[in-house]
């Protein structure tokens, strides 16, 4: 049905053996007959996607067979009717983007066998009802998340619920995802939650939450924007590829984080500032929610990986460079990141790099050694690092070097850097065609051999470009760090605007060709 408009009529009401009545998304209006209490053989009403107006009548909880009742997505306003516990056997209940006001009826909690409950986008004000805890088989089905499609859940969020979340949530043992966003609700999150082992989701972003989310395994997969937005609630830092969450410890680091929340780039992700607990010894970063997730997250997922094309790529290089070059070089004093992996680069909306995760970053004094204990991810640090200890910003300078490649290539360059290693360990200087092919041997690989062959073959433009991009990230990874460039250098180097052409087909272009031509 989908032209249906005008009134429902009320004769409609005396089809006294109705079992099923769907009505759902079509043009009708007014309001709902006060007599569809007459309906007492009704299991299913379908009422959604309409123009319905008035209030839900309270003769409809007289309907006690009814299993499923959906009105969601029209103009009723009015409390949900203080007898809705009378509907035993109902399983799903739709009232969501609505204008309904008042507070959850207490009797909503006598529905033991509720599975499904939408209630969320209306303006529902008042506490959560403390016995919502005997609602234990309860599923929510949210409409504007269809990867939760099936999940159990409850939604509660856009409303204007208050108060506190009740400890009785933890008795709800079956329930996958919960979202309470868009309230006002205030206190901290009981410490029950830790009893929700199902508990996989959940979002609690716009109250006024305070204290420490539940170290729980839907604590672990939140994004920062599930969380953000309210008074005082404190997060664990978490690294999306690791199974358990890394508890940063910020003890003698306040002041940097301090420096680090001063920091204004594009290219890098706001870091908020961070919660610490003396009782606990632990401490929390937070940060802005950026849309797309990882580096690492994009290039594993076949459909972005596509869509992330060299136009875009090329983008995220060096919004990338830009930002270690601010950290590096127009910060004071510098900052060295000290972790730059595609777990820690994000992307908007835009495929933009927002470089994120100080968690280790360090501020390089001038009047300091430096010397540290050995950060980062394996794959990404700076092999000189492992022996000396010694943090300079050129330990960035090879991180980004082996990134950037990644990007090219989509996924992370070991095998590559490892063919490379013995040429990449000799002097810049004895770098030669002879030197390269008895380091390299006859294993010449190719500039195309190493791109990404998900994505379509460069334009003429972006293949010059490619290739003193290539040519800038195999300099950054040099053996000798002082023989890299700065990232001021390899920025100034990845933003020129004209480049000449490199002197042979991009087809036959070698890596050993572009490390001669760093010499």
């Amino acid at each position: 049905m989908n032209n249906l408009n005008g009134p429902i009529p009320t004769s409609i009401c005396n089809l006294n053996n109705l079992d099923i009545l769907l009505l759902h998304q079509n043009l009708l209006s007014g309001q709902i007959p006060q007599e569809i209490g007459r309906l007492g053989s009704l299991t299913n009403l379908m009422l959604s996607s309409n123009n319905l107006t008035g209030s839900i009548p309270a003769s409809l909880c007289n309907i006690t067979n009814l299993n499923m009742l959906y009105c969601f997505k029209n103009q009723l306003s009015g409390t949900i009717p203080d007898d809705i516990g009378k509907l035993s056997v109902v399983t799903d209940i739709g009232l969501s983007t609505n204008y309904l006001t008042g507070p959850i009826p207490a009797s909503l909690c006598n529905l033991t066998n509720l599975i499904k409950l939408h209630i969320f986008e209306n303006q529902l004000s008042g506490t959560i009802p403390r016995d919502i805890g005997r609602l234990r088989s309860l599923t929510y089905f949210h409409l504007r998340a269809n990867n939760l499609v099936g999940s159990i859940l409850l939604g509660l969020s856009q409303n204007e619920l208050s108060g506190e979340i009740p400890q009785e949530f933890g008795e709800l043992k079956k329930l996958e995802s919960l979202n309470l966003s868009h309230n006002k609700i205030s206190g901290s999150i009981p410490s029950s939650f830790n009893e929700m082992l199902s508990l996989t989701t959940f979002d609690v972003s716009y109250n006024e939450l305070t204290g420490l989310v539940p170290s729980i395994k839907a604590s672990k997969d939140a994004p920062i924007g599930a969380l953000k937005n309210n008074s005082g609630l404190c997060v664990k830092k978490l690294h999306s590829s690791d199974e358990d969450s890394e508890i940063v410890d910020l003890k003698s680091f306040e002041s940097e984080v301090q420096a680090l929340t001063e920091i204004r780039h594009k290219n890098i992700a706001k870091l908020f500032g961070f919660c610490s607990s003396v009782e606990r010894q632990i401490s929390f970063l937070i940060y802005e929610f950026v849309e797309r997730g990882s580096l690492k997250k994009i290039l594993c997922d076949g459909e972005q990986a596509v869509e992330f094309d060299w136009v875009k790529r090329t983008g995220f290089i060096k919004g990338t460079a830009d930002a270690l070059a601010y950290m590096h070089h127009e910060c004071v004093p510098a900052i060295v990141h000290r972790d730059i992996s595609s777990n820690n680069v994000l992307l908007d909306l835009e495929y933009e790099a927002r470089v994120s995760d100080f968690g280790t970053a360090r501020i390089l004094k001038p009047d300091s050694s430096n010397w540290t204990s050995l950060a980062g991810t394996y794959g990404y640090v700076d092999p000189e690092l492992a022996y000396t200890t010694k943090v300079t910003e050129k330990c960035d300078v090879y991180s980004f070097g082996v990134l950037l490649l990644e990007v090219l290539h989509g996924r992370h360059p070991s095998e590559i850097i490892t063919l490379l290693s013995p040429a990449l360990h000799l002097s810049l200087s004895s770098i030669s065609s002879s030197t390269s092919n008895s380091v390299l041997g006859k294993n010449n690989i190719t500039l195309v051999d190493i791109l990404d062959h998900c994505v379509g073959a460069p334009t003429d433009v972006v293949k010059n470009e490619i290739t003193y991009i290539v040519k800038v990230g195999l300099s950054c990874l040099h053996g000798d760090p002082r023989t890299r460039p700065t990232m001021q250098q390899v920025s100034t180097e990845l933003s020129a605007q004209s480049r000449p052409s490199f002197g042979k087909p991009f087809e036959t272009i070698t890596l050993p060709d572009l490390l001669m031509g760093n010499s």
